[in-house]
């Protein structure tokens, strides 16, 4: 099966859309070090391949964005940055919601349906 660049762009945005609402929600709720770190690392990849494929600035804001928070919880963070990060990776997926036409209601439902696996359900 061939995708053109189109579902690649689909599928990147809506994974940063994703992963960064799982982020935002484990700096609220559940700061687990290494769910953090795990998403960082994953945002930081897909938007490193966004840099590379499209130039887009939203991928660079959300890769710069990613490494400096990656260094921020390695080198340990209150609960007041926490709530300032999960403020950051808010914004930084609203600008991707924007930018890839997904809904409140699709990162919603895919946050609910599989927090290890999310799969993004489109009701459009």
């Amino acid at each position: 099966m061939t995708h053109d660049s189109s579902d690649h762009e689909v599928y990147r945005k809506k994974q940063l859309a994703i992963n960064l609402g799982l982020l935002e929600n484990h700096f609220l709720e559940f700061p687990c070090h290494d769910c953090m770190e795990k998403h960082l690392l994953l945002i930081e990849g897909l938007a490193s391949e966004g840099v590379e494929q499209t130039g887009e600035e939203v991928y660079s804001r959300t890769k710069k964005w990613a490494e400096r928070t990656l260094k921020a919880i390695n080198a340990g963070t209150t609960e007041t940055e926490l709530t300032e990060l999960a403020s950051a990776a808010r914004d930084l997926r609203k600008q991707v919601q924007v930018n890839a036409h997904l809904t409140e209601k699709e990162i919603e439902i895919s946050l609910q349906h599989d927090t290890e696996n999310p799969v993004v359900v489109s009701h459009a």
